[in-house]
């Protein structure tokens, strides 16, 4: 089980609200070293969370079959996080 590999967990407050969302990417992205996802082109959470990995210098993949590099746009205006 992937749990039981972690080298440690985080339990995040059960809000459901936007900005618990954006929250927990933030912290995720910052946590990270490369960044494995499902991101086909959609708006949203994990849009923006491709992107600052990207800004940030993360390695990106996903594994849904699309580019990329057609959605960095870097010069979108990421909300910051806290």
């Amino acid at each position: 089980m992937v749990l039981e590999e972690a080298d440690e967990t985080l339990i995040m407050p059960s809000l459901r609200s936007r900005k618990a969302y954006l929250d927990r990417n933030c912290y995720m992205v910052a946590q990270s070293s490369r960044l494995l996802c499902c991101y086909g082109g959609q708006p949203g959470g994990t849009a923006h969370s491709v992107r600052r990995a990207v800004r940030n210098g993360l390695e990106v993949h996903s594994l849904a079959d699309y580019d990329l590099t057609a959605d960095l746009d870097l010069k979108t205006i990421l909300i910051e996080c806290n």
